[in-house]
């Protein structure tokens, strides 16, 4: 029981490691650092787990961060936040492809066959 209780706070652990920056400042009440430490902990450093403190987690944080949770989940507006997750893959993906065409460029590949690899528009390799 007490590893069931380990590996569930560990995968708590986990995903709050794989949230954004941004997500964890807009929703600092919970304390993601603390989250993701304790995970460190249970992973790398077994040797110093206190099962006492597994269980003041179990017993006192869990319910807590779980409605804290529930309520990020309720209160988010998941069609702006698809949008913003596109925008984001686009830009990072449109900068590669600037990068790759800046490289292009530089070895003196045809206009042309930059905008054919990278789909950039000859104006914007133009620019570079």
């Amino acid at each position: 029981m007490c590893y069931a209780v380990v590996y569930n706070i560990m995968t708590i652990g986990e995903a709050a490691y794989h949230l954004t920056k941004a997500f964890q400042r807009e929703h600092s009440e919970t304390d993601w650092n603390v989250i993701t430490k304790m995970r460190n902990v249970l992973v790398h450093d077994y040797y110093k787990i206190n099962l006492n403190t597994i269980w003041a987690v179990a017993q006192n944080d869990i319910f807590p961060l779980r409605q804290q949770v529930l309520r990020y989940i309720s209160e988010t507006n998941w069609d702006e936040w698809e949008k913003k997750e596109v925008v984001v893959k686009e830009t990072s993906v449109h900068k590669s492809l600037i990068q790759t065409a800046i490289r292009m460029k530089s070895r003196n590949y045809d206009l042309e066959e930059i905008c054919k690899i990278t789909g950039l528009s000859r104006e914007e390799i133009e620019k570079l």
